[in-house]
C-alpha cells in the first residue's frame, strides 16, 4: 500500500523556514515511496468559516463555501498523514494557518441526538513551526495547544513536531526528512 501524505504550507514566504522544513518532511516521505501532495495556503483563495453550520448538518459534504478549501478537504480525506507548517507571528501561528485550522471544523457533523462525528478517518500528523525567537522551547505551551487542535480535527495524534528557532539548520532538515520517512512507514 502506498502511503499518501498532504503537506500544508502556512507561510506567506515561498522559501521561508517552515516551508523548507515541510518540504524536507515530504522529501523524506517520498524517499520511502510515499505519494505526496502539498498546498501553499497563501496562494489559495480560502475564506473564513461563516459559522453557517451546514457542514454539521450534512455528513456527505465538507463545506458549502466554494473556494480552494474544497481541494484540500478532498486531499486530506484521501490521505494517511498530514504535515502542517507555520511560522509563528505575534506568538501564534500565521493567519493563513489559523484560517486553515478553523475550516477543518467542516470535517465534523452532528447527528440528531447531538453527538459529533467525523467525516474522515484518523490521520497521522507532523507539525513544523518556525519562530524568530532563538530559544526552541519558547512557545512550547502554544505548540502543545495547537497540536491538540490539529490532532482533534484530523482525528489523530501529532506524532512529531519540528521547531525551527531563528533559522533552519542542516540538522533540522535531516530531522524533518527522518520524520517524513517515519510517516511513510
Amino acid at each position: 500500500m502506498i502511503v499518501k501524505i498532504v503537506g500544508i504550507h502556512g507561510s506567506p514566504r515561498p522559501q521561508g523556514n517552515s516551508t523548507v522544513l515541510v518540504d524536507a518532511v515530504l522529501e523524506g516521505a517520498k524517499e520511502k515511496g510515499a505519494e505526496v501532495r502539498s498546498f501553499n495556503l497563501n496562494a489559495l483563495d480560502i475564506k473564513g468559516c461563516q459559522a453557517c453550520g451546514a457542514c454539521h448538518k450534512n455528513k456527505d459534504i465538507f463545506c458549502v463555501q466554494k473556494d480552494d478549501m474544497q481541494g484540500i478537504y478532498e486531499a486530506i480525506a484521501d490521505a494517511d498523514a498530514v504535515v502542517i507548517g507555520s511560522p509563528i507571528y505575534m506568538a501564534q501561528m500565521s493567519a493563513q494557518t489559523m484560517l486553515f485550522l478553523n475550516r477543518l471544523y467542516a470535517f465534523m457533523y452532528t447527528t440528531q441526538d447531538g453527538k459529533s462525528h467525523f467525516k474522515i478517518g484518523p490521520k497521522r500528523v507532523v507539525t513544523v513551526y518556525s519562530q524568530g525567537a532563538p530559544m526552541a522551547g519558547h512557545y512550547v505551551p502554544y505548540f502543545d495547544m495547537s497540536d491538540a487542535s490539529f490532532g482533534m480535527m484530523l482525528q489523530g495524534k501529532v506524532e512529531g513536531r519540528i521547531v525551527c528557532a531563528n533559522a533552519y539548520t542542516d540538522e533540522l532538515i535531516a530531522d524533518a526528512r527522518e520524520a517524513g520517512k517515519k510517516l511513510a512507514e
